[in-house]
């Protein structure tokens, strides 16, 4: 788990035949990685597909190759960008 000052950045999950990961999103995060240009199909998939519970978007995906790692790794820049601007 990857976590800034108590909020949950993301997750990674060993699975039996690779791994997976999981970020969370408040309806801010969301509004604000979905105005991002560029932002790669595996990632708006997650966030479509994603369930929301307790007000935030866990937005679940499967790592089938690096393209997709170095997506979540984006994302979870991007939230932590986010999360360390001033209010």
């Amino acid at each position: 788990m990857y976590e800034m000052g108590g909020r949950k950045l993301g997750f990674l999950q060993p699975m039996q035949t690779g791994v997976s990961g999981t970020f969370v999103l408040s309806g801010l995060e969301e509004q604000e990685i979905g105005a991002t240009n560029g932002l790669p199909r595996v990632i708006k998939q997650a966030v479509r597909d994603g369930t929301m519970s307790d007000g935030v978007r866990h937005c679940w995906m499967e790592f089938d190759d690096l393209d997709a790692v170095t997506a979540f790794v984006d994302v979870v820049r991007l939230k932590y960008q986010l999360l360390a601007r001033p209010e």
